[in-house]
């Protein structure tokens, strides 16, 4: 619905009654567009007070806002694990994580506890 491209399938009710809600594609371009604005403000919002994104300008600030996803985690999840390669970068936005190093003969200890704001 975001562009005008043909239809890429054919769907046809096969039940004796389908009910749904249908949207025209103004009011959910509108409706979506709404929604990134909002989510963008609120990134931006809090991305303004995370300390060691101060050096950014605002157009880049505006650019990482635009690429963040939410991710959830559980009390005793891994969000990153000793020896793997990193592949993300994660600003807390909620919650406590403990940071976990390894001593000079390898032993997992504990270095420090990140909150809101820190990566």
């Amino acid at each position: 619905l975001m562009y005008s491209q043909p239809r890429q399938a054919t769907v046809r009710a096969l039940s004796d009654v389908v009910s749904c809600w249908v949207l025209d594609r103004e009011t959910y371009r509108m409706v979506m567009q709404g929604i990134s604005m909002r989510k963008r403000r609120m990134y931006l919002d809090f991305l303004k007070n995370v300390g060691f994104l101060q050096s950014l300008t605002s157009a880049e600030r505006i650019q990482l806002a635009d690429a963040l996803q939410p991710s959830v985690f559980q009390s005793g999840d891994y969000l990153i694990q000793y020896g793997e390669e990193g592949q993300w970068f994660h600003i807390l936005v909620e919650g406590v994580v403990e940071v976990i190093g390894r001593d000079a003969d390898g032993k997992a200890i504990h270095v420090c506890e990140f909150g809101v704001g820190d990566c």
